[in-house]
Parts: C-alpha cells; structure tokens; sequence
C-alpha cells in the first residue's frame, strides 16, 4: 500500500478509530517508509507480550483495509505498474555453486558421515564441476533466441491463421486448448501475485514458472503437427 500511494490515506482512516494501535502512534509520521514494527529470531513466539500486541495491531489494520475500496484501488494499480513489469523479467539466475573452504568442508564432513561414496559421485558430479554455469553461459543465450524469438512467434502465427481460415484443427481439440490456456494464466497469475506482493525486480518469480508456457507451446506444436499427419494420411488414401 505504500508503494501504490495509499497507505497514508488508509492509515488516517483507521486511526480516527483506533488510536491505541502502535501504528497510529506519534513515532509514525507520513514520510516514514518502515511502519511496520519487526521482532525477529527467537522473541517470535506466544511468550513475549511485544509481539503478541503488534501481531494484534498490524491484524486489526489488515483486516481494515480489506474493508475499504482504497485498498483495491491500490492493489489494481500495483498490477498495472509492478505486475505486468514483471512478466518481461525472466532470466535465469546464474547456477552457483558452494565456492569457498567453508562451505566445501561443510559438504565434506557431511558426506562422509553418510556415506563415502556419495562424497566421491559429489567430486565427480557436473555441478561441483562447473559444468552447469558453463553450460548456460555458452548455450542458453542460443536456446533461448530460438525457442522465444523464432519457435514462439511462428508457432502463434500459423494457429492464428488455421483458427481462422481453418477453424476444424482446433475443433475436435477442445481440451488441450483448455490446458494450453490453463497454462498461460497460470503464470501469468503467478506474475501479477508476485509482481504486486513480493519484488517485480526479482526474475526468479517469473523464471519459476516460464516452463508452464514452454509446456503450452509443446502442446500447441503438437496439435498442428497431428493436423498436419492427418493430412497427409489422407491425401495417401
């Protein structure tokens, strides 16, 4: 609600009502980011009164807002500015690896205790290896370029064009469209969740699902390539 605007305006609301509430005390002032007070670690629990009463505090505010249209508002105007940004902002993050003696030692006395052969495969596995950042750096700027830039675009232009010079390829395929769509809202919802409630600037929200649309276009190919036998089966006949 702060990043959208609305946060001063829906606090001013709910402290005319409820001026005991931490939040709407005099600490607060509307150019302060942070109002939302922290207990971290171990005071987290049902013992320590402090963060009982901001647990209260902060419900009774959330709960608040659910009520009010400002709310809305703002969440439908962090969709337009956060949750859509989003969407574009997919690349992959680099496969790292444990690197220093710390975290090396770490793996050692770990897999030894379990099992000395599981240390051995993990010295000889690609990922200790490098072979897995290596491999992305090389390759997946080229799988990429030919998966998104080229496969993609065709693919929707030739459906495009069967759907509406030739409607009967899609006919009889009405589940898989049903899943193909299915697919695409599916990470496009997980994008705007994301994008809206966490960080638009963190790819990996979006990375997480961009296999759903990969699976789509597979189940897409699918359907024009079936079509496409049918054909010449029967043109053979």
């Amino acid at each position: 609600m702060y990043e959208s605007g609305q946060l001063d305006k829906l606090l001013e609301g709910f402290c005319a009502q409820n001026d005991t509430n931490y939040l709407c005390s005099d600490e607060i002032t509307p150019k302060n980011e942070i109002r939302i007070k922290n207990v971290r670690g171990s005071k987290r629990n049902k013992d320590n009164d402090q963060y009982l009463q901001y647990a209260k505090d902060n419900k009774e505010f959330i709960l608040y807002c659910f009520t009010k249209p400002r709310f809305y508002y703002g969440n439908l105007k962090l969709v337009f500015n956060k949750g859509f940004a989003i969407l574009t902002n997919t690349k992959i993050r680099y496969y790292a690896i444990v690197k220093n003696h710390l975290g090396e030692d770490m793996y050692k006395k770990r897999y030894k205790k379990k099992s000395l052969s599981d240390f051995k495969s993990h010295k000889r596995s690609k990922q200790r290896n490098k072979f897995y950042p290596s491999f992305i750096k090389e390759y997946l700027p080229v799988i990429s370029f030919f998966w998104w830039k080229l496969v993609l675009p065709l693919t929707l232009l030739v459906s495009l064009y069967y759907f509406f010079r030739k409607r009967k390829v899609f006919t009889k395929e009405a589940d898989r469209l049903f899943v193909i769509i299915f697919l695409v809202i599916a990470h496009v919802l997980n994008s705007l969740v994301c994008g809206i409630f966490a960080n638009c600037e963190n790819s990996r929200y979006t990375s997480r699902t961009l296999w759903l649309i990969s699976l789509a276009l597979i189940i897409l190919l699918s359907i024009l390539f079936q079509y496409r036998n049918r054909i010449e089966l029967d043109s053979d006949k």
